[in-house]
């Protein structure tokens, strides 16, 4: 037995679990990752059934949840509903999930876990959001992210280093996976398997230990654009400023709008800010369309903006841009209405949706212009 298993014992264990649930649930947002699921949240609740008896996991889950609830609640980083549908569902699933495993063994209890995860957010999306709540089906990832986990905790029992060398692949995994894509996500992937395979193997462990950090360093390197961007949009909830009124003002806003950049959004906190103002042209793709909120939606082909995940696999490649009931006056200039087909330039903060599969779009539209008109058809503020 290394020497941080033997430290890591009684009720360092249930502490550290508890503060790992507590991290998770602070970062956490309104929709599962497309690769990753819930991120941090499922590692957590990963550790906790490895590394605790089943009751105390899923009273780990609970205490660290609950510890999370104010600030999420100051910060308007999550939705409440979204957080407490949470401290309800996900302790007794990892309770439930850790006495299977006592019986089928640990991967079979995580990859259990990760079934129910996924079913029960799922579930919660549909009867709370009905067919929009499919966006929560990207949950079923929370079974990758557990089989990792497990890979880690196998390799973490060679020694300390292995621990560390591990966490820090989990880390840049979720970092590379949660909304921006880049190559850290796979080659994380590749070092915790060489990892594992060490563990089974004592005479590969020095040649894999090497690879792996080899491949973490390569991983930081090759992802470091897209990990900043997935560190802005996670670390909203640590920032100072968002548990003050002054939360969405930002210095270099654009002219005209103040330095609120998400007036007369509905929800906006389930927008993480990227730029406070940018100008992107491109040409409408689909037909408008008017949100159940009011909002007049178009999806842009356009290079002009970073695209996450989400815009690839959702949007197909499209960036999202939406302007509220308090700005359709800007679709004057247009006549009134918006066409597939229509290039167009548009202005306002570029932000990440966290509640629609972490697509970027920009939200609120404060400045269009009609570059070309399209074919159609069309679609005027006044058809809903």
């Amino acid at each position: 037995m290394c020497l941080w298993w033997a430290w890591l014992s009684g009720l360092r264990r249930l502490a550290l679990a508890v503060l790992l649930v507590f991290a998770g649930a602070l970062v956490e947002v309104n929709a599962p990752s497309i690769w990753s699921g819930w991120g941090l949240v499922t590692v957590a609740m990963g550790v906790a059934l490895l590394v605790l008896p089943p009751l105390q996991a899923g009273l780990a889950v609970l205490a660290g949840s609950l510890l999370a609830l104010p600030f999420q609640a100051a910060s308007k980083s999550v939705f409440l509903t979204v957080a407490l549908a949470g401290i309800i569902v996900r302790p007794p699933l990892v309770a439930v999930s850790g006495l299977f495993a006592r019986r089928a063994g640990r991967l079979a209890g995580l990859v259990l876990l990760g079934g129910l995860s996924g079913l029960a957010t799922l579930s919660v999306a549909i009867v709370y959001y009905g067919e929009n709540g499919i966006h929560a089906s990207m949950a079923v990832y929370d079974v990758a992210t557990l089989l990792l986990v497990y890979a880690a905790y196998r390799s973490a029992q060679q020694g300390t280093s292995q621990l560390l060398l591990a966490a820090a692949l989990i880390a840049v995994y979720l970092l590379s996976t949660y909304a921006f894509s880049g190559p850290a996500a796979p080659l994380s992937v590749i070092g915790l398997l060489a990892l594992l395979a060490g563990a089974w193997r004592e005479r590969l462990r020095p040649h894999v230990s090497a690879a792996a950090a080899i491949l973490l360093l390569a991983g930081l390197a090759l992802s470091w654009e897209s990990i900043v961007l997935n560190a802005k949009v996670l670390s909203y909830p640590l920032d100072p400023r968002s548990y003050s009124s002054d939360r969405w003002s930002y210095p270099g806003a654009c002219p005209g709008s103040g330095s609120f950049v998400l007036r007369g959004v509905h929800d906006p906190g389930r927008l993480r800010v990227l730029e406070p103002c940018v100008t992107v042209t491109g040409r409408i793709a689909e037909i408008p369309y008017i949100a159940d909120d009011g909002d007049y939606c178009i999806d842009l082909e356009t290079g002009g903006a970073p695209l996450s995940q989400g815009n690839k696999v959702l949007l197909q490649g499209r960036l999202h841009a939406e302007i509220v009931p308090r700005d359709w006056g800007l679709l004057e200039r247009a006549g009134g209405t918006l066409c597939r087909g229509d290039v167009v330039r548009v202005t306002g903060p570029l932000v990440v949706d966290t509640d629609h599969g972490q697509w970027v779009e920009v939200h609120p539209v404060v400045g269009l212009e009609l570059v070309e008109r399209g074919e159609g058809p069309c679609v005027s503020v006044g058809h809903g």
